[in-house]
């Protein structure tokens, strides 16, 4: 019998939404999981905790800090054969201040100590479901704001990146690990391994129920002995609509990677540099150029213009300070 570990938070604790209580096991996804594995010699391994960060210490509940506590949780599972992580949601918390950069560090964390343990374990990561828009409310959970529900859109791209950093990703030709990806619970992306030949199955639009479904080990594309001439085949068999999404959401994805980047090296960066940016829209650099001419402190025209800022509200920024000199010198 194989064993898959769980770990994760309260969505995999199985925390039903505005109480203390936990869904019944047959209804957590850990369960269904189990229900559909069994069968094939796989068991689940749940450990999921409310709260749990990736490396961020709560102040006000103990042993909360997911690389605190998963050694010990490989060590006393032992033998575990796959772990399905999935962390990210408490790290966006506002007191943390964690941009999904600093978040991603934390799953690198998580990840090497599972290596570390056993380089010969298969890794699940899973981006978690995104916050829902108004969870910062006083009536749902206002240890979030409004930047929560912004860093926790932002994962999935940053665990895309760790999954091509450290596994199997979709371009890749050659897997460096044995590791799986799936970048949004509700659908986008996962990989399965095959233990044999190390080939990978992508699998687009995939509800999460199915892919709990399916059996790591048979799930595989060893028939195909030449990958490449499988992969035309899929390609060929792909209409121009579909060809024309799929570069679309390659496009926008690499934007989107290119833009957090961005956005992490933004305040290290001279306004020469950020203007000069394809990323910033011209409207934003006529803003810059005329907050310039006003002889506004370089740090406070960053601010300004900060790129996450709405465009209509840099305008009308820049618009209020363009009055507030023009009445001074009058």
């Amino acid at each position: 019998m194989k064993e898959i570990l769980c770990f994760g938070d309260s969505n995999t604790y199985g925390l039903i939404p505005g109480t203390t209580s936990r869904f019944d096991r047959d209804t957590r996804w850990t369960g269904i999981l189990e229900s559909e594995l069994f069968s094939k010699g796989y068991k689940i391994v749940e450990e999921g905790l409310c709260g749990r960060t990736t490396i961020f210490e709560d102040e006000l509940r103990d042993n909360r800090r997911g690389v605190d506590m998963l050694p010990a949780l490989l060590e006393s599972h032992n033998p575990i054969d796959y772990v399905i992580l999935m962390l990210g949601t408490n790290d966006c918390k506002t007191y943390y201040n964690a941009s999904a950069g600093l978040i991603g560090k934390g799953i690198e964390k998580l990840i090497a100590q599972i290596k570390s343990y056993n380089s010969e374990l298969g890794i699940l990561l899973m981006s978690p479901i995104v916050l829902g828009d108004e969870v910062w409310k006083p009536e749902y959970d206002p240890e979030f704001n409004k930047t929560s529900v912004k860093t926790s859109h932002k994962l999935k791209d940053v665990y895309k990146k760790i999954a091509k950093k450290y596994g199997r990703y979709k371009n890749d030709a050659v897997p460096r690990e044995d590791m799986f990806v799936m970048t949004d619970i509700s659908s986008e992306y996962f990989k399965s391994i095959n233990e044999k030949e190390k080939n990978v199955v992508v699998h687009d639009n995939l509800d999460p129920v199915e892919f709990l479904k399916m059996d790591f080990s048979e799930e595989t594309i060893n028939e195909h002995d030449d990958e490449e001439e499988y992969l035309m085949s899929m390609i060929d068999s792909l209409s121009s609509d579909e060809m024309d999404d799929i570069i679309n959401e390659e496009e926008e994805a690499t934007r989107r990677a290119k833009f957090e980047e961005f956005l992490q090296d933004y305040d290290l960066m001279s306004i020469v540099q950020i203007y000069s940016s394809e990323l910033i829209e011209p409207e934003r650099k006529k803003a810059i150029i005329e907050l310039e001419k006003l002889g506004i402190d370089e740090d406070k025209i960053k601010n300004e213009v900060y790129p996450e800022i709405p465009l209509s509200e840099v305008l009308e920024n820049v618009r209020m300070v363009r009055n507030y000199y023009a009445a001074v010198n009058s």
